[in-house]
This record gives structure tokens, C-alpha cells and sequence, in this order.
């Protein structure tokens, strides 16, 4: 096919055809609407994508306040963290092991 019977073809015949969208990735109202963020295609949600849904939501809340706590318990105990380290470093095993080697010294 030559560039001039190319140009004077249909464009369409050239555009790859759209791919079926699985819908995998999609949101789910109040209401029981779910839309697909990719291809914006929606539906009424079955009682097993819902309950999916659902299930998704307090697993990501309960990781949201586990992390929350664990935030809140290290900056309540910062302070003291970070004395007993202060305090400790400069007897620990890997501080006395470094301070022991020689290798260090100018010659």
C-alpha cells in the first residue's frame, strides 16, 4: 500500500478497536450504584460486590487507626526513646567494639 492510498483510506479502519473494560476498578455508592473508573460504564452493585465493598472499607479503617495509634505511642515515647539511647550509645556492644579497633590510628 502506497502513502497515497494510505491517506485516502478511512481513518477508522487504522484505530485499534476499543478493548472490553473487565470493570475491576470501581466504586460503590449508598445507594448500591457502582461506577467503573475506567470506563465510566455503571451498574447496579449485586448484593456480593457490596458486601466486597464493604468488607474493603473496614479492613483499610482498621489499618488507618492501627497506624494512628502507632504514630501516637511514638511520639509519646519519643522523649524517653531517645534519653535511653543517649544514655546507652556510648556503652553498647557495637560502640565498644568500634572504639576498640585500630585501624584508625595515623601513623
Amino acid at each position: 500500500m502506497t502513502y497515497d492510498q494510505w491517506k485516502c483510506t478511512d481513518p477508522r479502519e487504522y484505530e485499534p478497536e476499543p478493548e472490553e473494560c473487565p470493570c475491576e476498578n470501581f466504586d460503590i455508592d449508598w445507594s448500591g450504584y457502582a461506577t467503573c473508573e475506567s470506563c465510566g460504564r455503571s451498574w447496579f452493585a449485586s448484593p456480593e460486590e457490596i458486601e466486597a465493598q464493604q468488607r474493603h472499607e473496614r479492613e483499610y479503617a482498621e489499618w488507618v487507626e492501627q497506624q494512628h495509634r502507632r504514630e501516637h505511642w511514638l511520639k509519646l515515647t519519643a522523649p524517653f526513646r531517645w534519653t535511653w539511647y543517649r544514655l546507652w550509645n556510648p556503652f553498647s556492644p557495637r560502640t565498644a567494639i568500634k572504639s576498640l579497633n585500630d585501624d584508625e590510628i595515623p601513623f
